[in-house]
């Protein structure tokens, strides 16, 4: 018999479906993982969490309906998931900060002075501060930082970096968001 294994990993469990090809369900399975909220607004998780948990709920399902065959895998994860790496890219420190970058434009600032909200042609772009101070591990300022004091990111929905400088300066920032957004 062939099946096909769905994995979602969402925001407080991973589960996995076994699916015969003809639309039977063989076997599912669900495995937590924590959530620390170490600031107000925060929600983070360690990437290290979520691969034990899927490789648990998949070895569970195998265990539940041995004699599939496996010939396709769907994934799907939450969305809007910003995880910072380090020089080796592994994932800094012990989580990442799940929900803060959300569907919308962000200014990501590390140590550095911006306004909390820019608007630019009907686009609003909402800050978000760290700094460095909150990373005891320091691979937050040696990943993105260097040499440098401080950051600022331009960062769009799709979390790809449209821009960045040591420092913030307005009328770059919004030809930044001017040129993400097609607009110049």
């Amino acid at each position: 018999m062939k099946a096909a294994l769905g994995i979602d990993i969402g925001t407080s469990a991973v589960k996995v479906l076994l699916l015969g090809l003809d639309g039977d369900v063989l076997a599912e399975r669900a495995a937590d993982y924590p959530t620390a909220r170490r600031h107000s607004g925060w929600a983070e998780q360690a990437p290290a969490d979520w691969w034990r948990a899927t490789v648990a709920a998949i070895a569970d399902v195998r265990a539940a309906a041995p004699e599939p065959d496996v010939v396709a895998v769907g994934l799907t994860g939450q969305l809007n998931g910003f995880v910072l790496l380090d020089e080796a890219d592994a994932p800094l420190g012990d989580g990442f900060l799940l929900p803060r970058l959300g569907d919308r434009f962000t200014l990501l600032t590390i140590d550095a002075e911006a306004p909390d909200l820019i608007e630019e042609d009907g686009i609003e772009v909402t800050r978000l501060a760290l700094s460095v101070k909150d990373d005891p591990t320091l691979a937050l300022k040696e990943r993105y930082l260097g040499d440098a004091p401080s950051a600022v990111y331009l960062i769009r929905p799709d979390q790809h970096v449209a821009a960045r400088r040591a420092s913030f300066d307005e009328t770059l920032f919004r030809a930044a968001i001017r040129r993400a957004t097609g607009k110049e």
